[in-house]
């Protein structure tokens, strides 16, 4: 399945939905199926020519050992928790079909909450 490691980025994105299917990675209702990547094949991600048309998933995409790795950006907004702002290093080793519970990763309420505080202010 898939190894995602999570990086976290101050950004105005929504925070992502994420479930994942087999091969299939769906982030806020986009599909990305990497059914066609090959163990020890890489998908290079550059700026300049994306492989993976996503504002979510940053860097190359890997299938190693079985698993689809990733990196996935994890926007968070101004005052986010130190859990949002700094996960786990370690890839969120997905094994099971379904929704992705992104550790650490904030949430639109807590977005939503941080905007009104800031405006406020």
């Amino acid at each position: 399945m898939f190894k995602i490691t999570l990086s976290p980025i101050r950004s105005e994105l929504t925070p992502p939905v994420v479930s994942a299917q087999g091969d299939v990675l769906t982030i806020n209702g986009e599909a990305f199926d990497f059914s066609q990547l090959q163990e020890g094949e890489t998908l290079m991600n550059s700026s300049n020519e994306p492989s993976v048309a996503s504002e979510y998933i940053s860097g190359d995409v890997t299938r190693e050992n079985g698993y689809i790795t990733l990196n996935l950006r994890l926007p968070y907004s101004y005052g986010a928790d130190q859990s949002v702002r700094y996960p786990n290093p370690n890839p969120l080793v997905i094994d099971t079909d379904g929704p992705v519970t992104l550790t650490g990763a904030a949430t639109t309420a807590q977005i939503e909450s941080e905007v009104q505080n800031n405006e406020q202010q």
